[in-house]
């Protein structure tokens, strides 16, 4: 058996078991909150979750998350800390929903959220959004702003980087 087979079949199982992790989360908005953690919120503080989330099941959810190993939080900063291979999995699980980007519930590619906004292509199916402004053009940034108030999208931009949550029921 050669090394890239070997190698090939451990990140498989690895990805099997952070993936039973993910699964076994006790609730949907705990999936769901480990989604926008995974796509938009490593790095940033975990009282930006809880405002932009806009629900009280933010905390408990931060809580579970950490308890089950699949976030922590830095205890000097009280930034979100999430491995690689977890953030990898959580990008993957949005990636798997579909091939079409306007029917997948997260968009964190400044590439893929710019020609949403561009070409107007929002559905009820986005959820979230992040865009690098200092990446798009001046002429960009006017639309991405006029844009960026869709209805029932919350949204805050924060070090150049717009991020818009949408509401869940």
């Amino acid at each position: 058996m050669d090394s890239l087979n070997l190698q090939g079949d451990l990140d498989n199982k690895i990805q099997d078991v952070l993936r039973k992790s993910f699964d076994s989360l006790p609730r949907s908005s705990h999936k769901q909150l480990f989604l926008d953690i995974a796509c938009f919120f490593v790095g940033e503080s975990k009282y930006m979750v809880t405002i932009l989330r806009g629900d009280l099941d933010a905390k408990s959810g931060i809580m579970t998350l950490i308890n089950k190993c699949l976030l922590t939080v830095s205890p000097d900063t009280s930034k979100l800390m999430m491995h690689q291979l977890l953030q990898d999995m959580g990008r993957k699980i949005v990636c798997d929903e579909s091939t079409h980007l306007i029917k997948r519930s997260r968009i964190w590619n400044d590439d893929e959220s710019y020609c949403l906004l561009r070409e107007g292509n929002v559905s009820d199916t986005i959820e979230g959004l992040e865009l690098n402004i200092r990446n798009v053009g001046e002429g960009m940034r006017s639309e991405v702003r006029q844009r960026r108030s869709m209805n029932g999208i919350a949204n805050s931009v924060t070090g150049g980087t717009l991020a818009a949550l949408r509401a869940r029921p």
